[in-house]
């Protein structure tokens, strides 16, 4: 049977928020019921756990296999982990273990809310010109500007947050807004009381292919260890914080996470430590259609042929593992 599909959301919000850079794809948990009530009838959902055995055991996968994730450990998942432990399901949560009982909020989405509170639309910022009226703009500026951020230290990207902050005249961080708030240790043991697995997301989200070697040590090993401890358990897989790496990155990844997973289905399903997955939604059932793969790379080549930036497309083409018997970590 062909490899499990593994599907990938981020958030769940009560009311949606269609103008916000990050939320604006988020669904409601109504939304996320009718979903997996869906892929429970029709698909055959597996754990994490049963994908990990499977896939040093042998790889005969069930018929239409599907994983479900969750990226960035925002406290909303809480909701998604009980809607899954109702229907009998397992999900997994890849949560950065600097955001656990902290206050610390990742440059992602401090970058979100800029873009998503700007007053104004036509701007002149220190990474080019941009008119949020005009969708070719942004969708050259966009992807521009995500790849500069990503580049910068941490020093100099939280200067350069700053600096946008001013430009776009955005409103201050909103320290009460309930969708920025993320899992405590408490809720993490919650949820692996419900059956799901929490999963490794970096320490700070942080790009891991741009990190020396100290800092990829802090965001790979350090946080795995740290995350372990508050939850109670073992971490054994890993998502790329935006689903970027390359290939010393994959080589560490390699010596302390049985699986990790990329944030995009450019990869194929043969890599234990660059597996694809597909960004998911309400309509499950489009996502996991015979027609999806072939939409994707009709839409990548698209952009190549428009000129349109494709993100990190460049860091995902990991060698090839050569398969040796009884092959386990």
């Amino acid at each position: 049977m062909p490899p499990p599909i593994v599907l990938m959301y981020h958030q769940l919000l009560r009311r949606p928020r269609p103008d916000h850079t990050f939320f604006s794809h988020a669904i409601t948990p109504e939304q996320f019921r009718n979903a997996m009530e869906h892929l429970k009838r029709h698909y055959q959902p597996m754990s994490m756990e049963q994908m990990c055995h499977t896939w040093y055991h042998g790889r005969r996968w069930p018929r239409r296999a599907v994983l479900v994730t969750f990226d960035d450990g925002l406290r909303n998942n809480l909701w998604a982990a009980r809607i899954l432990h109702e229907l009998g399901m397992s999900g997994t949560f890849f949560v950065p273990s600097d955001v656990v009982d902290t206050r610390f909020v990742p440059a992602n989405m401090r970058y979100a809310h800029i873009l998503s509170t700007r007053r104004g639309d036509v701007f002149d910022t220190p990474i080019g010109q941009v008119d949020f009226r005009d969708r070719q703009s942004l969708r050259r500026w966009a992807p521009k500007a995500k790849d500069h951020l990503l580049m910068l230290t941490p020093q100099e990207r939280d200067a350069l947050l700053e600096e946008l902050g001013r430009v776009f005249d955005s409103l201050p961080f909103d320290a009460k807004d309930p969708d920025y708030h993320y899992l405590t240790s408490a809720e993490l043991r919650e949820m692996v009381a419900l059956g799901m697995t929490i999963g490794g997301h970096g320490a700070t989200h942080e790009a891991l292919h741009r990190c020396a070697d100290d800092e990829l040590q802090r965001e790979l090993v350090e946080s795995r260890e740290k995350l372990g401890a508050l939850v109670g358990r073992s971490i054994d897989v890993l998502a790329y914080p935006d689903g970027r790496f390359n290939q010393r990155v994959l080589e560490l990844t390699a010596r302390h996470y049985r699986l990790a997973f990329a944030a995009t289905d450019a990869t194929p399903a043969s890599h234990p430590h660059a597996y694809p997955r597909r960004g998911a939604g309400a309509d499950v059932a489009a996502v996991l259609g015979r027609w999806y793969p072939l939409k994707r790379k009709c839409i990548r080549l698209a952009k190549r042929v428009l000129g349109y930036p494709i993100p990190g497309e460049h860091l995902v083409r990991p060698r090839p593992v050569r398969r040796h018997s009884g092959e386990h970590l």
